[in-house]
């Protein structure tokens, strides 16, 4: 699930393009916890694709072009998707707490109840940064549509 004893690391100079002083800073003290099957593998000097300019890679899983990114100017994290892009949160920390909700609720008491954990998941999402679940095409709200359907935890049937 989620490595808190590894999160991905940013060095100053890598952050050098975010001007959000509250992302820069919060990004240099914590990173970002590495999530299976959302973010494993850090930046590690690659950038995201010129489809993205004004976005430094945050980290990805398997493919660079696929992974999420902060925007530099205002220091909202974004989902990259080939040459397109979804808003995920309004900066790295709601980024981080939004993971954590996801991880607690599709993993705690209510798994396997798809409709309860949706709602949920929704409802601190909204307390986290409402934002992500107003824009209908955002990381996140894609994410309730998979949990609405049963689509999240583990899948152990391959």
């Amino acid at each position: 699930m989620t490595d808190h004893d590894d999160p991905i690391r940013y060095s100053p100079g890598y952050l050098g393009c975010v001007k959000d002083d509250a992302a820069r800073a919060y990004l240099l003290e914590s990173g970002i916890p590495r999530v299976a099957d959302f973010i494993e593998d850090g930046p590690a000097g690659v950038e995201p694709s010129g489809a993205h300019p004004g976005f430094l890679l945050l980290g990805y899983v398997g493919d660079p072009a696929d992974g999420f990114a902060v925007e530099c100017e205002t220091g909202a994290v974004y989902c990259l998707a080939g040459s397109r892009r979804f808003f995920a949160n309004s900066s790295p920390e709601q980024f981080v707490r939004s993971f954590r909700a996801y991880l607690d609720v599709t993993y705690g008491e209510l798994a396997g109840d798809d409709e309860q954990v949706e709602q949920r998941l929704r409802s601190e999402l909204r307390a986290i940064d409402p934002a992500t679940v107003e824009d209908e095409n955002s990381f996140w709200n894609d994410t309730l549509g998979d949990v609405s359907m049963g689509v999240y935890g583990d899948d152990d049937s391959e």
